[in-house]
């Protein structure tokens, strides 16, 4: 069962994810007010379609509310800033060019080599596509190093796939097992020229 707590109410509902975990121990994660008011927001905003939700014990996840369709765009990545370096809310788009992302994206977990969800970065803005059919209450799981050449501090990875890289670091140190599993298309542009620039 996940918790979805919004606004002063608590909403249980069954959730399969695909992060071949026990969800035995459900804990919503600290929240301000107005996170609070940003997960209702988009809830409402992306109703129908995707919803924000507790996420085991690795905090906020993102959730198909009906079951999506390979090739749908589910959610549109609109930045509130620009920076030229990495952070916990960033998603790369260019060698020195992060987008600074809120909600619904920010909670996109990650999951390596079998991520149910790619970005197409367009303009200076992006989409999360679905990269297969998702069943309803599937978590929505996203590889990082499509996006990002080197994360802003490698973290170790607990996302359950039996093809987990162990450790995220970024594109630099897996790109042909990201390329192998996502191909040109979801990964992004700018990866895909030769070197960085100095």
């Amino acid at each position: 069962m996940i918790c979805s707590v919004l606004k002063n109410t608590v909403a249980i509902r069954p959730v399969r994810t695909l992060t071949f975990r026990s969800l035995s121990s459900v804990v919503a994660p600290d929240i301000n007010d107005l996170e609070q008011e940003q997960i209702k927001q988009a809830n409402e905003a992306y109703h129908g379609i995707v919803e924000i939700s507790v996420s085991g014990d690795r905090g906020w996840g993102v959730f198909a509310s009906r079951d999506l369709v390979k090739g749908e765009r589910l959610i549109k990545i609109t930045p509130f800033s620009f920076t030229d370096t990495p952070n916990q809310h960033s998603i790369q788009i260019d060698w020195k060019k992060h987008m600074n992302v809120d909600i619904p994206a920010r909670f996109v977990n990650h999951c390596c080599n079998e991520a149910n969800v790619g970005i197409k970065i367009r303009d200076e803005a992006a989409d999360f596509y679905a990269l297969r059919d998702i069943e309803s209450g599937d978590e929505l799981l996203w590889d990082y190093e499509t996006t990002e050449y080197r994360v802003s501090e490698n973290f170790p990875c607990n996302c359950g796939s039996s093809r987990c890289r162990g450790t995220i670091r970024g594109y630099y140190a897996h790109g042909n097992q990201v390329m192998k599993a996502y191909g040109p298309d979801f990964i992004a542009p700018y990866l895909l020229k030769k070197t960085p620039l100095k």
